[in-house]
């Protein structure tokens, strides 16, 4: 009996005796069919993930969900969800529809790659035969912003003491800032007052260096 797909097989037995006496037995019926009882599973997956922003080629990188009956009756749909168990509607900024796979792998793109910004979803995973199962909440962050990076920055004097007179050229050198993102760079950096205020002390200040 082959059992690749879904089908019915109705049967009788006919047992033969001594002086060709027989006995046929009642109708026998299987089914053969995926129905919706059995398990879909996710394998591990790191959430949220960091993507830079501008990259049409990154996203969430999806792990791989099998159901229990992953031969017969294997998983066939991806959505993108914004809630547990709410249907397949998308949160904004993310695609509805199958999600595609990218040489097997399945990777969830925002629809506008130029956004910094989160994006929370959940996966609706179905297979043959009507199993739905949900999975997340999942995380995006594309690009730079608060949150989605840390700052790291070395030994930095808060308090040098100069005396009158004293050369000005490397009077004083800054430690910059850097973020564990390497598509977080620093772009400028202004001297400013200690409110955070233009400066605008008799003392000018003139940065060498990059």
């Amino acid at each position: 009996m082959s059992s690749a797909t879904e089908d019915t097989i109705t049967f009788n037995i006919i047992t033969t005796f001594t002086n060709s006496q027989t006995h046929t037995s009642p109708s026998i019926t299987i089914t053969i069919t995926c129905n919706n009882n059995y398990v879909i599973s996710a394998a591990s997956s790191t959430s949220p993930q960091f993507v830079t922003h501008g990259d049409g080629t990154v996203g969430f990188t999806l792990p791989a969900y099998t159901s229990a009956q992953q031969t017969g009756c294997p998983v066939n749909s991806r959505l993108i969800d914004n809630n547990n168990g709410g249907g397949a509607s998308p949160p904004s900024g993310l695609p509805s529809g199958e999600i595609p796979a990218v040489s097997g792998t399945y990777i969830v793109k925002p629809t506008n790659n130029g956004a910094h910004q989160a994006y929370t979803f959940y996966v609706r995973v179905g297979a043959l035969g009507g199993k739905v199962t949900h999975f997340g909440p999942y995380v995006l962050n594309v690009g730079c912003f608060s949150g989605s990076y840390t700052f790291s920055i070395g030994a930095f004097a808060t308090a040098p003491a100069k005396f009158v007179g004293d050369a000005t050229a490397s009077a004083y050198t800054v430690v910059v800032p850097t973020t564990n993102r390497a598509y977080c760079v620093a772009l400028t950096h202004e001297v400013v007052q200690s409110n955070g205020a233009t400066w605008t002390s008799n003392h000018r200040l003139s940065p060498t260096g990059s």
